[in-house]
């Protein structure tokens, strides 16, 4: 998984880089560039003038990068507005209703050929978090912040529905379908595992989750796919 945290990274750096800076760099080139080329009357001076400009403007677009960079990782923007969304009142009786799907059909989640229509529910789940992965991979939102508000539901989802993920990516013509809940669990996962979290759950905690998500829908409150 530190594949994916790396890719994220490299890319966060170069886009991190903006026109300013690379003309800035250009500059101090042009001058670094100036001192090694001299050959006529050399000024030890200017030389070093030439030098502490090129220190100076080096050390600020530094700060200016790493200013930019830390806010490409840790701007809460667009997972702010996911979050309203899973606190919805539309969203948790979806949540609520996926997760009674998953406990009513777990030993057949794999079935999609046969009681595809009653498992269409966890669609709204998955469809969410796909959502999620598509901008982290867009890089508006980063996978510290998706961490940071999401992989409660990430991980819980992801993991109770795996064998009905691959059953759609078994087919010849849906083989990406969901890949992007993969990507999403993958990269949160490098994270949750440099903090030295588990990324699994016992069976126990499997349990208590997918019970809280159900417990979601009010008494006797059933929903039907598409949600009306």
């Amino acid at each position: 998984m530190a594949k994916y945290a790396w890719r994220i990274k490299i890319k966060r750096i170069i886009f991190s880089i903006g026109g300013d800076i690379f003309a800035m760099l250009a500059i101090i080139a042009s001058l670094i560039i100036r001192i090694y080329t001299t050959t006529n009357e050399y000024n030890s001076n200017l030389n070093w003038i030439l030098f502490l400009l090129a220190f100076t403007g080096a050390f600020f677009l530094g700060k200016q990068w790493y200013v930019k960079y830390m806010e490409m990782t840790y701007d809460p923007t667009w997972a702010l507005k996911f979050q309203d969304r899973i606190f919805s009142n539309d969203m948790l009786k979806k949540r609520g209703a996926a997760a009674k799907c998953i406990i009513e059909n777990k030993e057949r989640l794999s079935d999609i050929d046969q009681i595809g229509d009653k498992l269409c529910m966890i669609d709204w789940v998955l469809f969410y978090l796909e959502d999620i992965g598509f901008y982290v991979e867009g890089m508006k939102i980063s996978p510290e912040v998706a961490y940071h508000h999401f992989y409660h539901w990430i991980r819980g989802y992801y993991l109770l529905t795996y064998p009905y993920i691959k059953a759609y990516q078994a087919r010849p013509h849906e083989k990406r379908v969901w890949e992007n809940v993969e990507y999403l669990y993958n990269i949160t996962s490098s994270i949750a595992a440099k903090k030295g979290e588990s990324l699994t759950m016992k069976e126990g905690d499997l349990i208590k989750f997918i019970e809280e998500e159900r417990d979601l829908l009010q008494n006797g409150q059933t929903l039907k796919c598409p949600l009306e």
